[in-house]
């Protein structure tokens, strides 16, 4: 089901790339990372998006060029419900791997229904 999916990774700290690349790849993903959302790679749309960083959401909620990208926003800040009021998931810090995967699985399951 995921062979041959990008997941972009929206973080300023390459750390963060590096656990989610060894986490995801394995489950067929293509991980790629940028600092911010104005260095996007020239590979066309993800097919998701994960921030780690609470005001690029905002920015990508504002943006029409990311409209129908699902998205897993990791921050510090309680969202109620976990999820965004625009169809994103919101997962608090510290979060479990196991809980990013299933958001993960379940947003690429919905875009592919």
């Amino acid at each position: 089901m995921t062979d041959g999916l990008r997941v972009l990774v929206v973080d300023s700290e390459s750390a963060t790339e590096e656990v989610l690349r060894a986490v995801l790849e394995p489950r067929g993903l293509r991980v790629d990372r940028v600092r911010d959302l104005t260095s996007q790679p020239d590979c066309g749309p993800p097919s998701l998006l994960v921030i780690d960083d609470e005001k690029s959401s905002a920015d990508i909620r504002s943006s029409s060029g990311w409209a129908g990208v699902p998205r897993v926003v990791i921050g510090s800040a309680q969202i109620n419900g976990g999820s965004e009021s625009d169809g994103g998931q919101y997962l608090q810090k510290p979060f479990q791997y196991p809980e990013l995967i299933r958001l993960v699985d379940q947003l690429l399951s919905d875009r592919a229904a």
